[in-house]
């Protein structure tokens, strides 16, 4: 087995947060819609509901993270202009 070059790894990771970006943001809220309605239907209503008031608070959970995400990149510009304010002596 040959070790991955630098590239590859980055593409795995990628692949991988990708992936798990698609479970957290789809396939999780999905199967809890899902319980939820296979429980109502079967009898458990109110744990049925519960199931669906998760539902928003994840998604509302993973709109916060991707906010936060987002703003990394503004942090790294500011921190880059801040190093060559430091260098040089102009922002």
């Amino acid at each position: 087995m040959k070790p991955l070059l630098a590239a590859e790894v980055g593409e795995e990771n990628s692949r991988r947060g990708l992936v798990g970006r698609a479970v957290a943001r789809i396939v999780i809220p999905a199967l809890l819609v899902l319980a939820g309605t296979a429980l109502i239907v079967l009898g458990d209503g109110a744990l049925g509901l519960a199931l669906f008031a998760a539902v928003p608070v994840i998604a509302t959970f993973n709109w916060f993270v991707r906010l936060s995400l987002r703003s990394q990149g503004d942090r790294d510009r500011e921190q880059a202009a801040r190093d060559k304010l430091a260098r040089t002596g102009k922002w």
